[in-house]
């Protein structure tokens, strides 16, 4: 005997596969957001290095100002990848919770296959039974005199 729920078992499988897919996507996008955000960072810090020993030098005003757009440009730079940062991780947030419900629902689907294979499993080892001891009894008929 089959289990009658295998179809919708099957389904939930493929649901399953397909949000742990796109829990994996938006994973990557995160790691992907957050080398930007060390990239960006180590090159702001490289240049604050050099602006450091620019000014042992002559410096000029209008590089200063150069630096200083710069600077202001990766502290946007750095905003806006932290704000995306954050979405991501809502949206990688709100796919685990999906991915959770999920499981749950292919868990119990599965949970009610090993109990209906028990329950098979059960009424054979009874059959079995009642038809051994059948046999043992005849035979032992056949042994009286």
């Amino acid at each position: 005997m089959s289990f009658r729920l295998e179809g919708l078992l099957r389904v939930r499988k493929n649901q399953e596969n397909m949000v742990q897919r796109a829990f994996a996507e938006i994973n990557a996008q995160l790691v992907a957001h957050r080398e930007t955000l060390n990239r960006l960072n180590e090159r702001r810090n490289q240049q604050k290095k050099n602006l450091n020993r620019k000014f042992s030098e002559n410096l000029d005003p209008s590089t200063l100002g150069l630096y200083d757009n710069y600077f202001e440009g990766g502290r946007l730079e750095e905003k806006q990848n932290l704000q995306t940062i954050d979405e991501v991780s809502g949206k990688m947030e709100a796919k685990r919770l999906e991915l959770a419900e999920t499981m749950k629902k292919r868990r119990t689907l599965e949970v009610l296959k090993e109990q209906q294979i028990l329950r098979e499993k059960k009424e054979a080892e009874k059959k079995e039974t009642a038809f051994l001891d059948d046999v043992a009894s005849s035979q032992w008929h056949r042994r009286e005199p």
